[in-house]
């Protein structure tokens, strides 16, 4: 073996590293940049959901925070001596704030401040 055929192979065997080297760092640095992107979008949706206020988006307005109150209301809608039925699916939970549940049309359940009827 020659001078000229082992200098081939040390460069062969050099290059191999320096491309292997660099594709690692390559790929550790794609890796590296993900984790912070996917980091820096969990800190700003804990920072929203920690500095959330009294309005809540999809809210009637000027209502307070879910759960500030928690207040029944009976109701009984009579129209040419019918009685209405608010019993049925189509009046049972429509709104977090106010609404009838567990299949009862005469109780109003009412989960925060600032919430009316109207």
């Amino acid at each position: 073996m020659g001078r000229k055929e082992r200098r081939a192979r040390e460069q062969k065997r050099d290059n191999y590293a320096t491309r292997h080297s660099a594709e690692k760092r390559k790929q550790t640095l794609i890796a590296v940049g993900v984790f912070a992107v996917i980091a820096v979008i969990v800190g700003y949706a804990g920072w929203i959901f920690v500095n959330m206020t009294d309005s809540v988006p999809g809210g009637p307005e000027n209502a307070g925070a879910l759960g500030s109150e928690h207040a029944h209301a009976g109701i009984l809608v009579s129209i040419f001596g019918d009685e209405f039925d608010f019993s049925a699916p189509a009046y049972q939970i429509k709104s977090s704030w106010i609404h009838f549940e567990g299949r009862d049309g005469t109780t109003i359940h009412k989960h925060a401040t600032g919430v009316t009827l109207g």
